[in-house]
């Protein structure tokens, strides 16, 4: 999509986080980063409305909001992860292909 208010393009995705650890868990737009298909990794672009924000999830909470990616606009295999904390297992990642 193309975002008129910074004249970028960028590859939004809504994402749903649920916290099934028994204690609570942070969770913050910076814990997401992209794998370009040329192997460049980037973090998350200021998404001004609707976006997954930060705050912390107690046991079976539930959030959901965007988050989108700057110059993800080259055709190939991008790779989405998200690492809310790097000294800690816990990670997800999604495939999108763009044409």
């Amino acid at each position: 999509m193309h975002d008129d208010l910074t004249d970028a393009d960028r590859l939004c995705s809504t994402v749903h986080l649920l916290n099934r650890d028994t204690s609570t868990q942070d969770y913050d737009d910076d814990d997401f980063a992209i794998q370009s298909p040329r192997g460049n990794v980037s973090g998350t672009a200021l998404v001004y409305s609707g976006g997954i924000n930060s705050g912390e999830l107690v046991h079976n909470g539930t959030t959901s909001g965007r988050v989108c990616f700057v110059d993800a606009t080259a055709p190939g295999l991008y790779v989405v992860s998200w690492t809310p904390d790097s000294d800690d297992d816990p990670r997800a990642v999604w495939l999108f292909e763009r044409g």
